[in-house]
């Protein structure tokens, strides 16, 4: 009775861990992995609209852009990015999503109110970011989540980038890197 006890719970336990790190990280409560139809179909069910869809095989990806509000801010652009392996490319899932604010015609004290503010909205509801990194002349505020990533990106030009990237793209980056030898390798 005991063992069967044990047995039970030990399953319960790893069904509900498995249900934890398989939720994948959401934009607006939409699942990034959502296929990119759907995706697109639930954004401008909460206002967006639709403006563009482009294919490029030379670089096996699908982009979508969308404008809508986003945060506290008006007429954001929003772009889906899904990534193929092979062919077939239809319908793929979401894997990024990037906001662009509009930020031209900002003084500096209005932008980097905006951009703290943003930065202090991230943290109550991600926690503390896990990184933040200077690569050429941009800052990126990162939180690495159990399923996905979180950038807040500024440039020295007072723009505003936030990236959304599902655990499904942060692995295919590593394999990527992997097989161009930038990463550690099994060989």
């Amino acid at each position: 009775m005991k063992k069967s006890l044990l047995i039970i719970t030990a399953i319960c336990l790893i069904g509900i861990c498995n249900t934890a790190y398989s939720q994948e990280l959401k934009f607006l409560g939409v699942p990034l992995g959502t296929a990119s139809t759907e995706f697109n179909h639930r954004l401008m069910d909460k206002g967006f609209s639709w403006v563009t869809g482009i294919d490029n095989t030379t670089n096996r990806e699908y982009r979508g852009e969308l404008r809508g509000d986003f945060w506290k801010v008006r007429d954001c652009k929003i772009y889906l990015k899904s990534f193929y392996s092979d062919n077939t490319k239809k319908n793929m899932p979401i894997t990024e999503v990037w906001v662009i604010l509009p930020t031209v015609g900002m003084q500096s004290d209005e932008f980097a109110k905006l951009y703290l503010e943003l930065i202090s909205d991230f943290v109550n509801k991600y926690g503390n970011y896990s990184e933040i990194r200077y690569p050429s002349d941009e800052q990126q505020t990162i939180w690495h989540l159990n399923n996905g990533d979180i950038y807040v990106e500024t440039t020295m030009t007072f723009s505003i980038r936030i990236r959304y990237v599902s655990s499904l793209r942060l692995k295919q980056i590593e394999a990527a890197n992997r097989f161009k030898g930038n990463g550690s390798s099994d060989l």
